[in-house]
């Protein structure tokens, strides 16, 4: 019988470590929700990349043949 109540012990353990773990990360993204930028702007969403700005499409069409 003790060892049952040893395991069950350890369950328990377990399981609010995993809701204390659960919980954290839940705090975290809301607060960062919350407290994250919220501007947004036609400059602000444009690909940015090495310093350069975009021109044309990023798609390169080729032939299949």
């Amino acid at each position: 019988m003790p060892e049952a109540t040893g395991l069950m012990a350890h369950n328990w353990g377990f399981a609010i470590f995993l809701l204390g773990v659960v919980g954290l990360c839940a705090f975290m993204l809301g607060v960062s929700s919350l407290l994250g930028s919220k501007a947004w702007g036609r400059s602000k969403n444009e690909p940015f990349e090495s310093g350069m700005l975009p021109t044309g499409g990023a798609r390169l069409r080729l032939s299949a043949e």
